[in-house]
């Protein structure tokens, strides 16, 4: 089965179930730190370990996931069921989709700003306020910065990109000279 199937319809699930428990909100924070322990190379190393069976690394998982603060009862149980039926090498994508499902259902936008220096954080609040209100919904806003684009932003949301930076501006203005220059006059 495809792995962003096989994601999606775990995440649902997962979300489904954190919200018939009241859990949601627990659930999303423990698959943040999740991820976290996914990025070490070593956790899933161990996560591959053909001789730990899937209780003691459900436990295991469970523990440092507590360990951070988190106690969700619908996330454990959920880990003890992917590790059960053998997703693990599915977690990441897991992960990703439960994060998606519950950003949409908390209307919940993730948008980066990119500028040339850091911005001013009222700027930043700005933006975010503006966004807010044109969308309806809440806004994270991650700075990012990259001095090439010399001024202006750059805002990004998964697959959009709105560019007012003036190096795109320069860009436009030496494409129209260079038009301008290739016609036969």
């Amino acid at each position: 089965m495809y792995g962003g199937l096989i994601a999606r319809r775990y995440a649902k699930a997962l979300f489904e179930y954190s919200s018939q428990m009241g859990d949601t909100d627990s659930a999303y924070d423990g698959i943040l730190i999740l991820k976290q322990l996914c990025s070490d190379s070593s956790f899933m190393e161990y996560l591959s370990l053909p001789v730990v069976t899937y209780s003691e690394k459900a436990e295991k998982i469970t523990a440092m996931i507590a360990e951070k603060g988190n106690r969700s009862d619908s996330l454990s149980r959920f880990i003890s069921l992917i590790l059960k039926k053998g997703r693990e090498n599915h977690l990441i994508e897991i992960i990703n989709a439960f994060a998606f499902i519950y950003k949409e259902d908390r209307k919940i936008l993730d948008v980066i700003l990119i500028t040339a220096a850091e911005p001013d954080p009222a700027v930043s609040e700005g933006m975010k306020a503006l966004i807010e209100e044109k969308t309806g919904y809440g806004v994270n806003i991650f700075n990012e910065c990259q001095p090439d684009i010399i001024g202006g932003f750059i805002l990004r949301h998964e697959g959009y990109q709105l560019d007012v930076s003036v190096k795109r501006a320069l860009k436009r203005i030496e494409k129209a000279f260079e038009r301008k220059n290739n016609r036969i006059v």
